[in-house]
């Protein structure tokens, strides 16, 4: 039999799961210019956690995200990360749910002014809560353990009164 579908991932995580997975945002300069980034990372694991289970977890975050493996091209996704002042969101493929994350006034300003951002979502979890974040992606990309992607950002409508 062939196979003509690429196999199913875990499903994006719930709420009770949200909780320990961090929003870490960052900027960094290249030839193009000043970026923004968002890395999505699992706090280091607790005595009632395994390596599998959240590597599924973020593995479901990475696939509802449309992200692919950092060793391929970056691609531009459909989902849209929203800013609202102070805060990002990201529909991350859960039908009631959004990740979201603080974010300082720098990194929303030119989040804002530039229109995308790029995505990372490490599949391992952060080894201490010492770990900085450019090591902590370096290693993941280094090990085929970080999927990417770029979104683009847009400031989200206010809601008036219900």
């Amino acid at each position: 039999m062939i196979q003509t579908r690429t196999p199913m991932h875990a499903p994006p995580p719930g709420a009770d799961r949200l909780s320990r997975i961090r929003v870490v945002p960052g900027m960094a300069m290249s030839a193009a210019g000043r970026s923004c980034h968002l890395l999505l990372a699992h706090d280091p694991l607790e005595s009632r956690e395994d390596h599998p289970t959240v590597s599924q977890d973020m593995l479901g975050i990475a696939a509802g995200l449309g992200l692919t493996p950092s060793w391929r091209p970056s691609r531009h996704l459909v989902r849209r990360a929203y800013l609202a002042e102070g805060v990002v969101f990201l529909d991350y493929g859960h039908e009631h749910l959004v990740l979201q994350g603080p974010v300082e006034q720098a990194w929303y300003a030119l989040a804002a002014a530039s229109g995308y951002t790029r995505l990372s979502v490490a599949l391992d979890a952060r080894p201490d809560e010492g770990t900085d974040s450019v090591t902590f992606m370096a290693v993941a990309r280094q090990t085929g353990r970080l999927w990417a992607g770029i979104t683009a950002t847009r400031i989200a409508a206010p809601r008036g009164p219900r």
